[in-house]
């Protein structure tokens, strides 16, 4: 799924839309007391999605930062999964249990519930799997960072390279004292990325 995109176009409304969308994620997060912040990034955002729309002539294409592109992968991939396996009846089940979960590859937070919300607009049958992604799905997933990837309680730290040198994860007990700096440094990595 990240190939198929990999060889999208990005220009500078792009880098704006996107702009305009952390904006509106960051005012919802932290500035509740304030909606019209996030209000004005979100209408930024859909004229910026409009230029774009507007001088595209080719396809629709999705366009992300790195992070984002890897969310949306994620998602696709288990989306095109489920769908291909409600087509076929003995893998039924397996799919409906996938949509379920299908939240637990979403590696950011997501307050307005958007994903959950799309889980059971499908599971109603409101919404076709094999539709298009809504665009406050596609949104929610364009706006991944590195940070949210870091801070998922979805994802585990097994590796962590840092200045050359691998450093393998494992378990240890909560009161665990780090055998050296390079050795501290690298476990400073690991805490969380947003308070």
């Amino acid at each position: 799924m990240a190939i198929d995109q990999i060889n999208n176009l990005y220009d500078h409304n792009v880098v704006w839309q996107l702009t305009a969308l952390y904006i509106e994620r960051v005012a919802r997060e932290h500035l509740a007391g304030i909606p019209l912040i996030a209000d004005a990034a979100a209408r930024a955002a859909n004229i910026f999605k409009r230029w774009d729309e507007d001088s595209s002539k080719a396809d629709p294409v999705f366009r992300f930062i790195c992070s984002g592109l890897v969310q949306y992968s994620f998602f696709e991939a288990l989306r095109v999964r489920i769908n291909n396996d409600l087509a076929i009846p003995a893998r039924r089940d397996a799919a409906m249990s996938n949509l379920r979960n299908l939240n637990r590859i979403i590696y950011r937070a997501d307050p307005q519930q958007i994903i959950p919300n799309y889980i059971q607009q499908v599971q109603a049958g409101k919404l076709k799997l094999s539709d298009p992604v809504p665009g406050e799905v596609l949104n929610l997933l364009q706006t991944s960072t590195p940070a949210d990837f870091n801070d998922s309680p979805n994802l585990e730290w097994r590796y962590i390279i840092k200045e050359g040198m691998v450093w393998q994860i494992q378990p240890a007990p909560d009161n665990y004292i780090p055998a050296s700096q390079d050795e501290s440094s690298a476990l400073a990595l690991m805490s969380p990325a947003h308070s």
